[in-house]
């Protein structure tokens, strides 16, 4: 945790002491979360070229919503035949369906997010094998979910932003738990309110404090 041990490992890097970490097994399990329009994806990408076998729950859906006849079967059994497009899943008129309800929201997500926790599993499985050294996971909910994510992870970061959002985006942003909040529960922060060579550097530095 975020605790008065913080130092700084490079501009804007805050991180706390993790020296008796065993680094001895491939593949230390990073969960990377932050709020809407943060920089999350970005970040990742950067953790991507240093090297680090990189995973992405959104993305991860998005995929099964389109592919994954299991997935869309429980989907559409629990919310019907209208949110379908040519046999796939369609983001925008499940969200419209699913955001106008607290109720439909957490129905949609006790199948989803313990559908994407297993397949990130595998993920960190194949990162092993292929001996990778890191392997990180951009979790938005990753504090916020039923799903026990945060528990699964070695350590986490959190990246914070300030970019601009849409009033849909503004609704979502409901869902994340403030800031201030996840930093507290974070082992690291990363801040994105610089430029895209900034963040870079940060997760640069971080990488390699992880990987030593």
């Amino acid at each position: 945790m975020l605790t008065s041990n913080l130092e700084k490992i490079g501009e804007n890097v805050k991180v706390v002491d993790r020296s008796n970490v065993d680094k001895s097994n491939f593949a230390t399990k990073v969960g990377l979360t932050g709020s809407i329009s943060s920089g999350k994806s970005t970040t990742l990408r950067f953790f991507a070229d240093c090297g680090a076998f990189t995973f992405n729950a959104d993305q991860c859906v998005r995929q099964a919503y389109e592919s994954d006849p299991q997935l869309i079967a429980e989907v559409v059994q629990l919310f019907g035949q209208d949110i379908l497009s040519d046999g796939k899943i369609n983001s925008e008129k499940l969200a419209q369906l699913v955001f106008s309800s607290e109720k439909k929201l957490k129905l949609l997500e006790s199948v989803v997010h313990p559908y994407v926790f297993d397949i990130m599993k595998r993920a960190w499985q194949q990162a092993v094998v292929e001996e990778y050294s890191l392997f990180v996971a951009e979790v938005p909910l990753l504090f916020e979910s039923k799903t026990p994510f945060a528990d699964w992870f070695d350590t986490t970061i959190l990246v914070q932003g300030s970019q601009p959002i849409t009033d849909e985006s503004k609704i979502r942003q409901k869902r994340f738990m403030p800031d201030e909040d996840k930093a507290v529960l974070c082992d690291y922060l990363l801040t994105n309110f610089g430029t895209l060579d900034e963040l870079k550097s940060q997760v640069k530095n971080l990488y390699e404090t992880l990987t030593t």
